[in-house]
């Protein structure tokens, strides 16, 4: 059996590396360059239009979702270049995911009175 546990650990760990690597280098892009420090650049800019940074991370991870919904239900996608893969949509919501957690590190960090927003509990 090529698919056991060693192979699930060594995938889990490739993927994880790579969704890393990818997620640092758009952050670099998205956010302005290597000269912003603010990671949450792009999403804070969200705010200027009414928006909640965080609802706008979730807005672009309901784009993801439909794109999935759509290649389950048609079983393929109608455009599928480099970096817009089946693989690529499940990559980039884990990259959202990392952003909205981390946002929300920031904002239980940059809070005031640090009463937690959100659920800290630790594992």
């Amino acid at each position: 059996m090529k698919c056991n546990k060693d192979w699930w650990d060594k995938f889990r760990n490739d993927e994880v590396q790579s969704i890393l690597q990818v997620t640092g280098n758009k952050n670099s892009d998205y956010t302005g360059g290597g000269s912003c420090v603010n990671p949450f650049a792009n999403f804070d800019q969200s705010a200027e239009f009414g928006v909640d940074p965080l609802i706008g991370v979730n807005v672009r991870m309901a784009d993801k979702f439909q794109r999935a919904k759509a290649f389950c239900k048609d079983g393929k996608l109608s455009v599928t270049s480099k970096g817009d893969t089946v693989k690529d949509i499940y990559r980039d919501i884990i990259g959202y995911s990392l952003i909205i957690l981390g946002m929300l590190e920031r904002e239980r960090l940059d809070s005031d009175d640090n009463i937690n927003t959100y659920d800290s509990e630790t594992n």
